[in-house]
């Protein structure tokens, strides 16, 4: 269930939105550019992007000209060069001119090394070809690829993913104009990543009218229940243990057992049997109920196995709230016994007590913990535990301040939205009103929103430039607990009820003008409602200057904890999308709602979850990995200068920042993730 602000929470929303404001900048006198981050020698594997940055401090503006050896580079003139598909004559070393009105300086020359890809990693073998379609006609965009293992595809419009999975083909079923554009596909394994050509995908025409919508047929029958759940056992090394179910509903039922979340093979029947268990036995077994009407998990059920130690109390599995503090213990009788426990497999460095605390656990501490118990003999018993943790806790909205000029310097949110039924939701652009109620200095005088679905052909759902003071939208602010907006004031506004899937809402500038503007987006449902917010990201110009910081506030409502993914991307737009004005590194910071910070990085395989970078570096990149996965985000590129955060919240108001490392400017995006 989503729930709404209460009315203190929408005081300190309004509170929170104060903070997303800096004070402006005085000027200074004009100072000559200096490089103070230098380009690095780059080694990629071919077929692989290739991106030099460089920061350089001066007065603005900078212009940038990078170069091959000797030759001019057309039309790279941003502080990132990206290259894209390398091959052996892109073998070179590269330099960059940074000019302003004083003078200029150059950088010093570095190489750019190609080498064969990783062992196993994708090799794209068929890159996607350009094509021209009539408007409702079907349209196909296909990749073919090599590499070891399970090939993911994340395929991209601009910098926008549209779809992501494991089919290599990208299929639009009735293209429409709002489908042109350039299109490129990321295709990912464990080894590597290897990024596409475009594809420059034109429509023309008008489309024909849809075909008639064909109704699914009902399941019939009864879904499967569970009448007794499969019981938690202890048994002797080498002893058979079993496991069973009982289950009433439609036959016929089919059954499928698992072992830590695993399917094991030729396990469908109602018991599944050991007949001789090991020590590596030890787990979380669950079995899945299923028939043409429905299914049904099992509680899970734990095997604990003993060797020459009996373990007296085993560890109990536990349902508790995100946010709570859990505790697994094991006992057994003896001395100079040894422990390790593991999460889903993996180790847990300096778990090695008979007791294993996890503090503030959220989505991602859902999964099976195994213990096994030593001697200087080796292994002498193992047992295992599930642990779920559920939530309430929903994103309900987030508010984005930001830079809005000509060309690429539009601020752009996006927001996905999943469940059953409409989702209605408010979006505003506010420009004026940030001078003349919040004192913002040099604030966007007339924003133009613009919400397009960002699927079905992307096509535009409502646009607005002066929200009119409407009675529908003045009580829509006052529900969600928005600040008020002058009837007459040139701030724009839309309240559009849609059906799930992604959006974009963007703010624009008229032409030669441009600002700060603040772009907000609102759960605007009542109730309970059936579907929710499960991401929200903004992209815009990061700048050198306190008041370009790109700044997100977001909101957290419910009982119990949530979990999100926060992340302050500008490398990768360049290094997986071609973005010319990429940040070149990104620092991403969080704030409560008194200003004090909670966590920071400038490097996402570091300290991702606010620890020192002292800490083990694959864990938390794995960690990171999970959590995009499940949130369905695209992994950032290992090695990368992107930044992010996992973090479990409690319910409240939150700010996060993106700045540029050493005062570095460019276009960036900060993307807030709900992790189920």
């Amino acid at each position: 269930m989503i729930m709404k602000l209460r009315p203190t929470l929408r005081y300190l929303w309004l509170g929170a939105l104060a903070a997303l404001f800096a004070a402006p900048v005085s000027a200074q006198t004009p100072i000559g550019p200096s490089i103070t981050t230098p380009p690095a020698p780059v080694t990629v594997a071919t077929g692989a992007n290739a991106v030099f940055t460089v920061v350089a401090a001066g007065t603005a503006p900078l212009t940038y000209q990078w170069f091959k050896g000797e030759t001019e580079i057309p039309a790279a003139t941003a502080a990132t060069l990206t290259l894209t598909a390398v091959t052996s004559a892109d073998a070179a070393s590269y330099k960059v001119r940074v000019t302003n009105a004083v003078n200029s300086v150059t950088s010093a020359p570095v190489a750019l090394t190609v080498t064969a890809p990783a062992a196993g990693a994708p090799v794209i073998t068929t890159q996607p070809a350009s094509q021209s379609v009539a408007a409702g006609a079907a349209l196909t965009l296909n990749v073919t690829a090599t590499g070891t293992g399970t090939l993911s595809y994340f395929w991209y419009k601009e910098a926008r993913l549209v779809a992501s999975g494991p089919t290599a083909a990208l299929t639009i079923t009735a293209a429409t104009v709002a489908d042109a554009g350039a299109y490129r596909v990321v295709v990912s394994n464990a080894s590597g990543s290897a990024v596409s050509n475009s594809a420059v995908v034109t429509v023309t025409g008008t489309p024909p009218a849809p075909p008639p919508t064909v109704t699914p047929p009902v399941a019939s029958g009864t879904a499967p229940t569970i009448t007794t759940q499969p019981a938690a056992l202890a048994v002797a090394s080498g002893a058979p243990a079993t496991f069973s179910v009982v289950a009433t509903g439609t036959a016929p039922l089919r059954y499928r057992w698992y072992k830590n979340g695993r399917e094991i093979r030729d396990a469908e029947a109602a018991t599944y049997s050991l007949p001789a268990a090991r020590l590596d036995d030890a787990a979380v077994y669950t079995v899945r109920v299923s028939n043409s009407a429905g299914q049904v998990t099992s509680a899970p059920a734990a095997l604990t196995v003993n060797g020459t130690v009996t373990i007296g109390t085993a560890p109990a599995s536990q349902s508790v709230k995100a946010g709570a503090n859990v505790t697994f213990t094991v006992a057994a009788p003896g001395t100079g016994l040894t422990y390790q426990w593991k999460f889903n497999g993996r180790t847990i460095k300096g778990a090695t007590s008979a007791t294993l605390s996890l503090p503030n656990v959220g989505a991602l501490a859902s999964g099976t913990y195994a213990v096994t118990l030593g001697t200087s003999a080796g292994a002498v018993a193992a047992s295992a535990a599930a642990l779920t943790v559920t939530t309430d806790a929903r994103l309900v909205n987030i508010a984005t301040r930001g830079h809005v000029g000509d060309d690429d310097e539009v601020l752009i949110s996006g927001f996905v939205t999943r469940g059953t039924g409409q989702k209605k939701m408010l979006v505003r652009a506010v420009g004026p009103t940030l001078g003349s109620a919040f004192n913002v200095s040099g604030a966007l005088a007339n924003p133009r929103i613009t919400l397009t679905r960002a699927s079905r052909g992307s096509s535009v759902v409502g646009t607005n430039a002066g929200w009119g003071g409407t009675a529908e939208l003045t009580a829509a602010f006052a529900q969600v607990g928005a600040f008020p907006l002058p009837p007459a004031s040139a701030d724009a506004a839309l309240l559009a009820t849609l059906e799930n899937g992604g959006y974009t809402a963007s703010v624009s500038a008229p032409r030669g003008s441009q600002g700060v503007a603040l772009l907000e987006v609102y759960d605007a449902d009542t109730g309970s409602p059936t579907a929710e917010i499960t991401n929200i990201s903004t992209r815009a110009l990061v700048g050198a200057e306190a008041a370009n910081v790109l700044i997100a506030g977001f909101a957290i409502s419910g009982t119990t904890s949530d979990t999100v993914l926060i992340r302050g991307v500008g490398p990768s737009l360049g290094t997986l999308f071609g973005l010319r004005r990429a940040l070149g590194a990104s620092r991403v910071a969080v704030y409560d709602s008194k200003g004090n910070e909670i966590a920071s990085n400038t490097v996402w395989s570091k300290g991702g979850r606010g620890e020192s970078d002292d800490d083990d570096d694959d864990d938390k990149s794995d960690d990171l990995d999970d959590a995009s996965d499940r949130a369905g985000a695209w992994k950032l590129p290992r090695g990368s200068t992107d930044s992010a955060l996992l973090l479990t919240l409690a319910p409240g108001n939150y700010t996060v920042h993106v700045t540029g490392v050493r005062n570095s400017s460019g276009i960036a995006l900060v993307e807030i993730f709900e992790v189920r």
